[in-house]
């Protein structure tokens, strides 16, 4: 087991000096100034970790390559290279709208992008994590692409520019300067029509589903059969008819209910759909405030999923898996992310970096709505304080979560959590607390004492920012430390990072 050191990034969308987790991260002086936006633990060219091995401070992807017992397919490590990519962000300011290809689409890009590889990523929420993430399904996205959101703004049919990408975009400008207007107009129309009914004319603009499409063609045709009946029947008691679309038993009083239901149905959902536009139209001017004129403030507030998800330690949070061409952008907080080694992105907006629409629009084609419902990942508890957070189909890599020091469904504080040998080489990695975390190839191995000399390389006391590369088929023993304030355990979360081998 040797000790790690990460590759940092400066990029401008990150939090600054000692505000970043990635700069707190560092254990190295903070510059109050700089941002602090990415910590990366891999072998990726445009940011290998460093290993402090036997030689010294060695580039990791040179000491896997001439480490035999540390590469090979079995060890998930080839040609020097890992198969995953760890990495922590601290975000302050939205980045890019991207999407990653697929492994075949990443080799015919290969001539204009660098990396060959595809890109599936996995964010584990750390603080409150805002994301675009997805495409929207709903009537909000449709309502744009349809002009009459344009439209209703002021505009005229020949100032909508249709972007090549697919996207009716009107002058950035100009639709934010609108906004302020048509949010008060929005909530004005809402508080109005809470209690008047919606008129036929609105149809159109409501996504209503068939079965309630088809409810209303029912009850127009047996209305109008009661219009026929009460011309029959004038002064005399209704009665059972039988016709050739069936038997009417008349009952005015359940069919005025439901009608009334159908309405208010009609009603809720254009309300919701107005609600929608009021809240996309808000993201729209924060979005314009720091990407003045991008294309992209109207591509991520009305076309992509927005989502505050909650840090993982919390019970109810999960992971935000982002599959091949799935469009996505995150724009606060903290997170671990694990990812196949690829820097392979594709943008089309918020950023000053090139932008591919052509290649993106293309990508959009091939985001289907199972990718969709994929975005959010539950863990799967393997142990007391041990949770695994693995997607099917993806070889690249898993994640593993230890908190140590926690109180875990048992209501039991976890002391100690033993995590079982695997063939892949591992990283594992401190972001929070301290512990200690021992290895060997068999749990006796934990209980001898050793001389110190030889602990070296087999136990270690671990404190936020330690990152650790872990040799393959060794058993991990994760210890919790009593505070010296206190002398109560030490909390910490530590996260290790293996290839996933599809059994």
């Amino acid at each position: 087991m040797y000790k790690l050191i990460p590759s940092i990034k400066n990029y401008a969308w990150g939090c600054i000096g000692i505000k970043s987790l990635v700069a707190r991260l560092t254990n190295q002086p903070i510059d109050d100034n700089k941002p602090y936006s990415e910590l990366w633990i891999g072998t990726h060219q445009d940011g290998c970790a460093f290993v402090e091995g036997p030689k010294g401070k060695q580039n990791l992807r040179e000491f896997l390559s001439e480490n035999s017992e540390w590469h090979g397919r079995s060890s998930g490590v080839i040609d020097g290279q890992l198969p995953f990519l760890l990495k922590v962000l601290s975000i302050a300011q939205p980045l890019s709208i991207q999407v990653h290809p697929t492994k075949l689409q990443a080799s015919q890009l290969h001539s204009i992008y660098p990396d060959a590889n595809h890109k599936p990523e996995l964010a584990l929420p750390l603080t409150d994590f805002e994301a675009f993430c997805g495409l929207q399904v709903d009537s909000v996205a449709l309502y744009f692409l349809e002009n009459q959101l344009l439209i209703y703004c002021g505009y005229q049919e020949e100032q909508i520019k249709v972007k090549s990408d697919g996207f009716h975009i009107a002058r950035e400008a100009q639709l934010v300067e609108q906004a302020p207007h048509f949010i008060s107009q929005l909530n004005n129309d809402l508080h109005q029509e809470q209690n008047e009914i919606i008129e036929e004319q609105q149809d159109g603009r409501i996504d209503l589903t068939n079965e309630d499409e088809n409810d209303l063609m029912k009850m127009d045709k047996q209305k109008r059969k009661r219009q026929q009946l009460d011309s029959k029947t004038s002064g005399k008691k209704r009665r059972r008819l039988n016709s050739e679309d069936g038997d009417i038993i008349e009952d005015d009083n359940n069919n005025k209910d439901k009608e009334q239901e159908l309405q208010q149905t009609k009603k809720n959902q254009f309300n919701h759909l107005k609600l929608k536009l009021s809240q996309a139209f808000e993201i729209l001017i924060r979005l314009h405030q720091q990407y003045p004129g991008d294309a992209g403030c109207v591509m991520a507030a009305f076309f992509l999923i927005h989502s505050i998800t909650p840090p993982i330690n919390k019970s109810e949070s999960n992971g935000i898996f982002i599959g091949s061409c799935v469009p996505h952008g995150y724009v606060f907080g903290d997170c671990i992310e694990i990812m196949a080694t690829s820097d392979n992105v594709i943008r089309a907006g918020l950023t000053p970096k090139y932008r591919d629409a052509q290649t993106f629009a293309q990508m959009l084609d091939s985001c289907s709505a199972e990718k969709i419902m994929q975005l959010s990942l539950s863990p799967k508890r393997i142990a007391a304080g041990v949770r695994e957070f693995a997607v099917n189909g993806i070889t690249d890599f898993k994640i593993v979560q230890v908190s140590i020091g926690d109180e875990d469904e048992d209501i039991e504080s976890v002391l100690q959590a033993f995590i079982s040998p695997v063939r892949s080489v591992r990283v594992a990695f401190v972001v929070d607390g301290k512990c200690e975390i021992s290895i060997g190839r068999s749990k006796d191995e934990f209980e001898e004492e050793e001389e110190e000399e030889s602990d070296q390389l087999k136990k270690t006391e671990a404190d936020p920012g330690t990152a650790l590369l872990i040799p393959p088929n060794m058993h991990i023993l994760i210890r919790s430390i009593k505070n010296d304030k206190d002398f109560r355990e030490s909390k910490a979360n530590i996260f290790i990072c293996s290839n996933n081998p599809q059994i």
